[in-house]
């Protein structure tokens, strides 16, 4: 910002300036600093071709007379010639031309400066931001470690406590079995159908305590969950179903079956699982049955095998493990 060379103050928008055309001394447009007359600086205001040359520059500036009287030789060759000669003083135009330039190049050099100045401050502004933004990142990087970690760790927890919460909901059922493909009828008793069932296996029906059939598919007889007494009786009841003497077929169980698909399936026993496991169960086979040729689950383990018994078995407890069998 440029300030008047009389009172050195800054030259403003409500203090505009006034530029000598010579030295490009610069001072501020008033009659004070300018030292013209109020009519004077309206006309320069008014006029923008108009140029105003400071005191210094006038006094400096070399003075020349108006009037011209030529030499006698200069007169003598005025009249030889047929047309007048012009005649340019060449270092006046040289000093002309000097100053001209002289004064462009400022002005270039000052918007130059400014641009620079201007673009500089902007700069300075972005390696700011850029500055404040990195440690903005850094700090949101190390708060993203920190809940990565804790976020493990609770997946961790929890997978523990699922794990825990299925454990005892198997172990509540460590007393139960199912009774598969029984036929079903709307006025059924399945305490009498348990009993019927209890007796094909040689098992005492003094031990049931509660026969109820589960929900299931429309398409499919859905199967009759059976409380026993204590989870010692569950595995006798699973062993004597497995015995093959022990093969039940449904016209057993419901002798006024007429249906002959009905009459042809086999009765069987299976342990009661919990949701969770059941579909673990399924999951396995469904991932598995190419590569383990045993999957079976016991006491609420599911456990798989390739070859025969020989060969140690290995423990599933979700689905990851699946996965990582594959």
């Amino acid at each position: 910002m440029a300030k008047c060379d009389k009172c050195n103050k800054y030259i403003t928008k409500n203090k505009p300036g006034l530029e000598c055309s010579r030295c490009e001394k610069v001072v501020h447009l008033n009659t004070i600093c300018s030292e013209l007359s109020n009519k004077q600086l309206s006309a320069v205001r008014a006029a923008e071709n108009l140029e105003w040359t400071c005191r210094e520059c006038h006094e400096n500036s070399p003075k020349r007379h108006s009037i011209v009287i030529p030499d006698d030789d200069e007169e003598e060759e005025d009249k030889r010639n047929e047309a007048p000669d012009l005649k340019i003083d060449m270092q006046q135009l040289l000093v002309d031309i000097t100053r001209q330039m002289e004064k462009t190049i400022k002005r270039e050099m000052k918007e130059l400066s400014q641009s620079l100045q201007f673009h500089s401050e902007k700069m300075d502004e972005v390696i700011t931001m850029l500055e404040a933004c990195q440690e903005t990142i850094k700090d949101l990087k190390k708060k993203n470690i920190e809940l990565i970690n804790k976020n493990n760790n609770l997946e961790t927890r929890v997978g523990a406590l699922e794990q825990r919460l299925q454990e005892k909901e198997q172990r509540e059922l460590s007393n139960c079995v199912e009774i598969c493909n029984v036929p079903q009828r709307v006025d059924e008793n399945t305490y009498l159908l348990a009993k019927q069932v209890a007796k094909k296996l040689n098992q005492q029906a003094e031990d049931i305590k509660e026969a109820i059939r589960l929900p299931g598919k429309k398409e499919n007889p859905s199967p009759i969950l059976i409380k026993l007494k204590n989870e010692q009786l569950q595995n006798s009841w699973l062993t004597s179903a497995k015995s093959s003497c022990h093969k039940i077929k449904a016209v057993d169980i419901v002798p006024e079956t007429t249906d002959k698909i009905e009459i042809e399936k086999s009765i069987y026993l299976r342990e009661t699982l919990t949701p969770y496991n059941r579909h673990l169960l399924w999951f396995a086979k469904k991932e598995l049955s190419t590569t383990y040729k045993f999957i079976w689950i016991k006491k609420g383990i599911l456990r798989a095998r390739k070859e025969g018994d020989k060969e140690k078995a290995i423990i599933i407890r979700s689905k990851e493990d699946v996965n990582k069998l594959k």
